[in-house]
């Protein structure tokens, strides 16, 4: 018996990608707010190079990419969440006994560069982590802005 595995970032998964501001009104738009997985059965997954009875996690396909732009109505320091069920290894569920892992890259803000923090030092990409809030710094010091950009890597 197929099933099928679709994926939805923003519902099927129960979860949002949150923008926290200081005092602006923020939109969040992702270029592509459903990941489709297709159908595919257990013995496809097993064919998958890295995937095997022997497991404990089998990969269900290549990962995807997209695309965030997150635009506020006024200059503010624009921090992000990931929101959804989590693990009790404090990474997000996916489907029923899946795991899903997001990473936020390539970001920028007002057109300029930006590296990414959490609880460690800004890098150029960090991933979203259960209960840690993503902050943003140019030049050595917190950004502000009203556009930023990114990309989100979704690996499942």
């Amino acid at each position: 018996m197929k099933r099928h595995f679709l994926s939805s970032l923003l519902l099927g998964l129960g979860c949002t990608i949150v923008a926290f501001t200081s005092r602006a009104e923020c939109q969040i738009l992702l270029s592509d707010p459903q990941i489709n997985y297709a159908e595919t059965t257990r013995g496809e997954l097993l064919s998958r190079p890295g995937n095997s009875l022997a497991a404990n996690e089998l990969q269900i396909g290549a990962d995807r990419e997209l695309d965030i732009t997150v635009n506020c109505a006024s200059q503010t320091a624009i921090t992000l969440r990931f929101a959804g069920p989590v693990t009790a290894g404090r990474q997000y569920l996916f489907g029923e006994s899946g795991r899903v892992s997001l990473v936020l890259h390539d970001v920028s803000i007002d057109d300029r560069p930006a590296l990414i923090a959490s609880s460690g030092s800004p890098a150029a990409s960090q991933p979203f982590t259960a209960g840690e809030v993503l902050h943003f710094w140019q030049q050595g010091q917190p950004a502000s802005g009203t556009t930023l950009r990114g990309k989100v890597t979704l690996s499942a």
